[in-house]
């Protein structure tokens, strides 16, 4: 990561954490002195914490055999989808073995061009069979929503020509998906209102009165369980999250719930900044583990530069960002003769001298973009202030300059590093994938290297590198 980028990236880490640290016990402080003031209501508030658990856990199962129900349905609509000739022909299999699957789908049907078609079971549904929805103004609405958004939407209470009140999951069904133009219709699963409500276990809260209520997609809102009366004196107002719709949960404490008031209790500041000494303690423990593991996902182990999972990242984002008054320089770097050195010094001399040209060429690359070292003795530079050949040719140069010029002191021997360099130059109108790009790079290294191997071959008064 560039020394600027990581100073950056560092500074704003650091100033998230400090906002959060300031946050975390002003809000911890704030809860402590509250419940602390409120402390003479304990026991009155045990009882609605209670109360807002048994809740939590009504309105968890509700979204959860839901969200099961809706998920069993979704294999129909892809069924569809994939082979629509197919799944009409067996239809009643596939049906009966979804229903029976399920605990609270009542019946499933499908509605080709917004007309009911298939209905299952059909006994007692045969009422059903031949309605057009754009007849029904309140359901169409619903089935235009769902094909404007591509997505299920869970619709109701409603009242059912077959009788009764059902919530619906409505499934839009496109033959060309995900393009999703061409509509095919719809599938609807009827799910048995009464008794998810009933299994959800809302009827048995004491010390709470509960209603619920949905928004429309005409903005009414309907209140389809308890007193309307609720919702405007209600204690708590507790979502319930569904396929693109959203129930409202009224919970009014009743007046037995008070209790004799206490005198406030001190323990409770002890425990409440012990237990955010603990919690900001783990956070820091995250923190840190989290911070140690993100470096280690993008750093060189060996030599502190950026690894060859992050250099494709910044590739592939400056690939794609690249302006028009911008263009880029892909380097490939690699080292001469670097087998010879792991040969005769062994491995940890290897190692050092990787270290070694790691630092020269951050040296060199300063501020130009992202170097990073690829594996082995392959490096390679992103640079945006180099867009020209010129330049290019230019900044190889100096590179292969530092390079030869830095002697590494290795025990009484001195070492001198060479590298083979080839780079491709990204312009604007220029449409070279990130594979081409990488292509041209090691192809000019790699003649580079060749050249390089000629001259010790036939030094010819040519200066002769030395690893």
């Amino acid at each position: 990561m560039p020394q600027r980028m990581f100073k950056a990236y560092t500074h704003h880490k650091l100033l998230a954490f400090f906002l959060f640290t300031i946050a975390f016990w002003l809000s911890a402080f704030y809860v402590i002195d509250f419940y602390s003031t409120l402390s003479q209501n304990h026991n009155h508030k045990l009882q609605q914490q209670s109360v807002l658990k048994e809740v939590a856990l009504i309105r968890a199962q509700i979204e959860s055999e839901i969200y099961k129900e809706v998920s069993l349905a979704d294999a129909l609509t892809t069924s569809l989808m994939v082979n629509t000739e197919s799944t009409l022909q067996h239809w009643d299999k596939i049906a009966q073995k979804l229903v029976n699957n399920s605990t609270y789908v009542r019946n499933i049907g499908l509605y080709p061009n917004d007309v009911i078609s298939h209905i299952y079971p059909l006994k007692g549904n045969e009422a059903a069979i031949g309605i057009n929805f754009r007849n029904i103004p309140k359901q169409y609405q619903a089935i235009v929503y769902t094909r404007n958004s591509g997505s299920v939407y869970l619709d109701g209470p409603i009242s059912l020509v077959q009788g009764g009140q059902a919530v619906i999951a409505r499934f839009p069904i496109f033959l060309d998906y995900p393009i999703n133009k061409q509509y095919w219709g719809g599938a609807s699963v009827v799910l048995n209102l009464e008794q998810l409500i009933n299994n959800s276990g809302i009827s048995n809260v004491k010390n709470a009165d509960i209603a619920l209520k949905r928004v429309n997609l005409d903005g009414d809102d309907q209140v389809f369980y308890g007193d309307s009366r609720l919702f405007q004196i209600a204690d708590e107002f507790v979502p319930i999250f569904l396929p693109q719709s959203k129930w409202t949960m009224a919970v009014r404490y009743r007046s037995d719930t008070q209790s004799t008031l206490f005198s406030v209790d001190q323990r409770i500041y002890i425990l409440g900044v012990g237990a955010s000494g603990i919690l900001y303690i783990a956070f820091l423990m995250l923190f840190r583990a989290y911070t140690l593991a993100h470096y280690a996902s993008i750093q060189d182990e060996l030599t502190h530069l950026n690894n060859r999972r992050y250099f494709f990242q910044f590739l592939e984002k400056i690939r794609f960002k690249t302006t028009k008054n911008q263009g880029f320089t892909l380097f490939s770097i690699d080292l001469n003769d670097f087998k010879s050195i792991n040969d005769n010094y062994g491995h940890e001399a290897g190692d050092r001298l990787l270290k070694h040209v790691a630092k020269r060429l951050s040296e060199v690359t300063n501020e130009h973009g992202c170097l990073a070292r690829l594996g082995g003795d392959e490096f390679a530079i992103i640079s945006t202030k180099i867009s020209t050949q010129e330049a290019a040719d230019a900044f190889a140069q100096n590179i292969e300059k530092a390079i030869l010029e830095n002697e590494l002191k290795w025990k009484k021997q001195s070492l001198y590093a060479s590298v083979s360099i080839g780079y491709a130059v990204f312009e604007q109108g220029n449409d070279d994938t990130i594979e081409t790009l990488l292509s041209k790079a090691d192809r000019k290294m790699y003649d580079h290297k060749q050249k390089y191997y000629h001259r010790k071959e036939f030094p010819g008064g040519h200066h002769d590198y030395i690893i």
